[in-house]
């Protein structure tokens, strides 16, 4: 997460808990910038979107033609990286909204 996300959720952070419906704004808020690629630090080496997924649309195809699978390959280490990420945030607003009602 980039410094001026967290900072600005910090500053925030009291209004969206205590508001009606803020939790699920949150969880939005987690989404998007998880989207966006803002919650974990992007790696420079990684190479552009554009070119991995020239890469996985050539290996499915292998794959499918050699009969091998029938759905799409598995994500990429990356992937994993974002959704473990969300998985926490995500447990986060559950604690909160434990801690709220």
């Amino acid at each position: 997460m980039t410094d001026a996300t967290r900072n600005l959720l910090e500053q925030h952070f009291d209004t969206a808990f205590a508001a009606p419906g803020g939790i699920a704004k949150l969880r939005e808020l987690i989404l998007t910038l998880a989207m966006q690629g803002q919650l974990v630090v992007q790696d420079p080496n990684d190479p552009p979107a554009s070119e991995l997924l020239k890469e996985i649309e050539a290996k499915k195809q292998r794959l499918v033609k050699a009969g091998k699978i029938k759905i799409p390959s598995p994500p990429l280490p990356k992937q994993h990286r974002i959704v473990a990420r969300i998985d926490q945030l995500m447990s986060r607003c559950d604690v909160l909204e434990k801690l709220r009602n």
